[in-house]
């Protein structure tokens, strides 16, 4: 068996950084802030909402710490993770702009939001999936230097 160091790609690097900060640490903060900010009977998210935005946040925080470390396993679950995440931003901004419930003037943030979501969930997926470097990495997990 070989015990030579695997070295982490840098894509690796940005992607589990970027999916622990912003698809999982963010998304506590906010949902938190959603639910205990405001008073009782105006709470942005409910019990329910809240329940499933946190358990989705904390999947995604030991999944991005998993990958890092170059468990196979994590890899995969990051990137439905990461599907999940950024499909139901999309979904939820989709849906608010068809409802009217936004402003005309404030249209543009929403359909750029929702493009942001969708680029930057694609970028993610197709890297895990399709990049060689990133391959070689989960696959040959040893000792990772």
């Amino acid at each position: 068996m070989d015990t030579t160091p695997v070295k982490r790609p840098k894509g690796v690097w940005i992607v589990t950084i970027w999916m622990f900060l912003f698809a999982g640490l963010l998304p506590i903060a906010a949902a938190l802030f959603m639910y205990f900010g405001p008073p009782e009977d105006e709470r942005i998210i409910s019990a329910s909402g809240l329940a499933v935005s946190l358990s989705i946040a904390l999947a995604m925080i030991v999944s991005a710490i998993c990958a890092w470390l170059g468990y196979g396993w994590a890899r995969f679950a990051l990137i439905a993770l990461a599907l999940i995440h950024y499909g139901l931003i999309a979904h939820n901004l989709y849906s608010m702009g068809q409802s009217g419930a936004i402003p005309e003037s404030k249209m543009t943030f929403v359909w750029t939001r929702m493009a942001r979501s969708l680029i930057t969930m694609t970028v993610v997926v197709l890297y895990l999936l399709l990049n060689r470097n990133a391959k070689d990495f989960f696959r040959d997990y040893r000792q990772v230097a």
